[in-house]
């Protein structure tokens, strides 16, 4: 017996009657009778006797009953699993990013994708950015998401959401008292710098070179976190990255605009040439809404003017950002 045949057999053994089978099957009276008649022939006895209008499972049926049950409930599990997949509500998920935006931001995004979807498994890893792109790259996880990721063989880089740098300064300072600042603003303050192998260092280093400003930085540091905490002790003030969103976790800092506005958007590294999940695409959905992306999920217009299928593909069709001054080695 193949398995339409099992279906038939077992809708008929639990409605009794052939038009009751067939509505459980949504087909015809014909279909299902056929159907019967086809199986018998193959099995060589019989599964039914009609008896006062109802069709009576012969023995020979019910023991065969007993044991396609359970091979009936297997191609039901299977079923749901693929409705469940379908609809990004099972499945597993490997992500990874730089140490900044696991601290709370990839975090956020993980609680709102498993609140929508319970039974979703996401395994969340935080990697320096050389680690980051490798394990993208090898396919060791399904997407990455950064900020000034280098190019990498193997791994697509396209950029995501919008961001900027932004100041961080310590509250109750004469500057948080501003509604922005420049670079020459900064000349004179004890500016909290970043080690050469940090993603941001070649960054800020060019925006001050711009508005020639020279700046000796009173400390440097090598992950934006701890730029975070020691502006909140009142040591000094900092440029960041705004996706940061450390806020919570340091009360005495205030986030200022930093003028003229330099970018540092958020990035999907995905494999190169390895199909995205349905289960991926939900979870960049969730980051977009999270991140306060400005451009709505699946509304964006792609070529022709048609609307891109998934937000895996709005990031694509974005034009990439060159990475030149990208750090594959920095930590974040």
């Amino acid at each position: 017996m193949n398995l339409r045949q099992i279906e038939v057999f077992h809708a008929v053994m639990e409605a009794g009657t052939v038009t009751g089978a067939a509505k459980l099957l949504n087909v015809s009276q014909p279909a299902i009778t056929a159907m019967l008649r086809h199986t018998e022939d193959q099995l060589r006895f019989r599964l039914f006797e009609r008896v006062r209008g109802r069709l009576e499972p012969t023995s020979e049926a019910r023991a065969l009953f007993a044991e396609t049950a359970r091979v009936f409930e297997d191609v039901r599990t299977v079923r749901r699993l693929v409705e469940d997949l379908r609809e990004a509500r099972a499945g597993t998920l490997n992500v990874v990013t730089i140490p900044i935006l696991g601290a709370v931001l990839i975090p956020r995004v993980v609680a709102s994708l498993l609140t929508a979807r319970p039974r979703v498994k996401v395994r969340f890893q935080v990697r320096p950015r050389r680690e980051m792109l490798d394990l993208v790259a090898s396919r060791s996880v399904d997407l990455g998401i950064g900020f000034l990721s280098a190019a990498h063989a193997g791994l697509r880089i396209a950029p995501l959401a919008a961001g900027k740098l932004v100041c961080i300064v310590p509250r109750g300072s004469a500057l948080a008292a501003r509604d922005g600042v420049t670079a020459r603003d900064l000349k004179g303050e004890a500016v909290i710098g970043y080690t050469e192998r940090q993603g941001l260092s070649q960054v800020i280093a060019r925006a001050f070179e711009d508005a020639r400003v020279a700046v000796e930085p009173a400390i440097e540091v090598g992950l934006v976190a701890n730029a975070w905490a020691l502006v909140n002790e009142g040591v000094g003030v900092a440029l960041v990255d705004e996706h940061s969103g450390l806020d919570a976790l340091f009360p005495n800092v205030v986030r200022l605009p930093f003028r003229p506005e330099v970018p540092v958007g958020l990035e999907l590294l995905t494999p190169e040439d390895k199909p995205s999940s349905i289960l991926a695409e939900e979870f960049v959905k969730h980051l977009l809404r999270v991140a306060h992306a400005g451009v709505p999920v699946g509304t964006m217009p792609g070529p022709g003017g048609h609307a891109p299928s998934s937000p895996l593909e709005v990031a694509a069709k974005r034009p990439e950002r060159g990475r030149a001054g990208g750090t594959a080695g920095a930590s974040s």
